[in-house]
């Protein structure tokens, strides 16, 4: 992957949370999906559920060089985030092998390291998720049969020994069912979080803690 020049083509560039973005705009992205990286499951774009969930742990900060696995990672803004911000050693962790590219393509422009795996979320073991602090998603839980799934994800990864886990979401049913099934079995909460930048937003986050 070539390295990014600091002015190269900025007005295509947005920056949150002390991490650059490209927009769809820009060229390596155009280059990316010319090349044939085209993804599959919606990872064709940064959400704006990322854009929140970093705002909101930049402002309830994770220990510093601890390890987080990002589920559905898409581009992987909040595993570079995380690395950048926490020097975390972080997992992003994907479906979709498409997306490792864009992944590569933005912990290079924020010279920042994230392993990449490629997993459905039933695919991820107890194992791996040992030694893991938190885990963190966005707009993960789009379809019915992700609720089922993403609930056992999170009883596994307790029993791993995972600190908390956090998902944030515009509030789809799925999301909702998630949600209030943890709050039921799993002491969980949600809570609601804005941003201003780079547009305004306001997300659910479910928060789960060990």
């Amino acid at each position: 992957m070539p390295k990014i020049k600091k002015a190269s083509a900025k007005k295509h560039v947005i920056t949150s949370c002390g991490v650059k973005i490209l927009k769809s705009s820009h060229q390596y992205i155009k280059d990316l999906k010319a090349q044939g990286y085209q993804p599959e499951i919606y990872g064709h774009r940064v959400w704006q559920s990322g854009f929140v969930l970093m705002n909101y742990l930049k402002k309830h900060p994770l220990p510093k060089r601890t390890s987080v696995m990002e589920l559905g990672c898409g581009w992987g803004i909040t595993s570079v985030f995380l690395a950048k911000q926490y020097r975390a050693s972080v997992t992003a962790v994907d479906a979709d092998k498409h997306v490792a590219a864009y992944l590569a393509l933005h912990a290079n422009l924020n010279e920042v390291q994230v392993k990449f795996k490629r997993h459905r979320f039933e695919q991820i073991t107890t194992k791996q998720l040992k030694g893991q602090h938190t885990l963190v998603g966005s707009d993960i839980c789009f379809w019915e049969s992700m609720e089922n799934t993403l609930y056992n994800l999170v009883r596994r990864a307790l029993r791993a020994g995972v600190q908390q886990v956090i998902i944030a979401d515009p509030g789809r049913s799925p999301f909702w069912q998630l949600s209030e099934r943890c709050q039921d079995k799993l002491h969980a909460k949600v809570v609601t979080h804005s941003i201003n930048k780079p547009s305004p937003a306001e997300k659910y986050l479910l928060v789960i803690n060990q």
